[in-house]
């Protein structure tokens, strides 16, 4: 019976104790949910590359209390059955999936788990990428689509789509050019330092430190573990050894190339563009550990790669693309060729 009284205990003033509790937890909450999370939450899930990383930084400008996950195409679905253990049904729920091409294998899949999901919340989930995926008219019934095969990166998407809403004042429009700039290889020391820092964090492969390095590149701000990393790099740097001397090729019709040998100790993209721009090139062919290649295109050259598209049966775009070792034999059917001949049919289709 005393228990019951006490709980039950009136102060001076004739106020309830544990009703005035109560009633300052749900003030609590309504001044979180406001002023925090804007009346939402939002969960980012970022390709695991440079471009997700970016793009994943510029939200995190927009949403610093964003939860920030990493996937694949192949593993998107389960990475939206791991949110549903993340947030709280009672506050809607912003999900932005960006850099990420969802194959048509996989797209059903991602359309059950974000069924599943807004079984128990109020979900939107918005949709950027600069893949052509094919199969995505179906996709779009259920996200908020911001695709466009034609920009170069996600990350410039991600920024128009923030402009677009109307949530871009001039220093936040700003801050998202300086890391705009990193995509751009820029050699400024602020570019320079997070490209080397991106660089070694993704080699680690680890979310943890991969959402803290992104988290501080969000606010600009530097910490003990970007500053390992980034010595990290230095100490790489000093110890490789001189690249090999590189050899320019040259197609029927006079386009510019060379082959190169990517060894996964530097970013791909800035690579690609440094090469192109040192070298004078039309294109340039990427050879990967895993005996796969790529395509990448000079966007200032006047050549037309589509000829080679459709040689090598590429996936992507018919200016930047990954394929086999392979030629077309006919409408079904691909040989594949050793290195050497691949290339020689190449310098004759262009």
């Amino acid at each position: 019976m005393k228990a019951i009284e006490e709980s039950h205990e009136w102060d001076e003033l004739g106020v309830n104790n544990q009703e005035f509790t109560r009633v300052l937890k749900f003030a609590y909450l309504y001044l979180l949910i406001r002023f925090k999370l804007h009346y939402r939450q939002v969960s980012i899930i970022a390709h695991t590359d440079f471009d997700g990383a970016i793009s994943a930084a510029i939200l995190l400008q927009r949403y610093p209390y964003g939860r920030l996950y990493f996937a694949k195409s192949n593993i998107l679905h389960k990475v939206l059955y791991i949110l549903k253990g993340h947030f709280a049904p009672d506050i809607p729920l912003d999900i932005f999936i960006l850099d990420l091409g969802i194959a048509p294998d996989y797209q059903s899949r991602v359309l059950r788990a974000i069924k599943e999901l807004r079984k128990v919340a109020l979900v939107e989930v918005f949709w950027v990428d600069h893949h052509e995926t094919a199969g995505g008219e179906n996709m779009r019934k259920y996200m908020r689509a911001h695709t466009d095969s034609q920009s170069p990166h996600t990350a410039y998407l991600v920024q128009r789509l923030l402009y677009d809403s109307g949530e871009l004042d001039e220093a936040a429009f700003r801050k998202i050019n300086t890391l705009l700039s990193i995509m751009k290889n820029s050699q400024t020391p602020f570019a320079r330092y997070w490209n080397a820092v991106l660089k070694e964090g993704f080699k680690l492969a680890q979310r943890e430190t991969m959402v803290s390095v992104i988290q501080s590149l969000a606010k600009f701000r530097r910490s003990k573990l970007t500053d390992k990393l980034y010595k990290r790099t230095l100490q790489e740097n000093k110890t490789r050894s001189t690249s090999p001397e590189i050899q320019i090729l040259q197609t029927q019709q006079g386009y510019r190339f060379l082959l190169f040998e990517f060894e996964n100790n530097t970013e791909l993209y800035p690579t690609v563009r440094a090469l192109l721009a040192t070298h004078r090139l039309d294109f340039v062919v990427i050879s990967f550990k895993d005996g796969t290649l790529s395509i990448y295109k000079n966007r200032q050259s006047p050549i037309d790669l589509k000829p080679v598209y459709a040689l090598v049966d590429g996936k992507g775009h018919d200016y930047a693309f990954h394929f086999m070792p392979q030629i077309r034999i006919s409408d079904e059917f691909y040989r594949p060729v050793n290195l050497s001949d691949l290339l020689a049919k190449v310098q004759e289709v262009v």
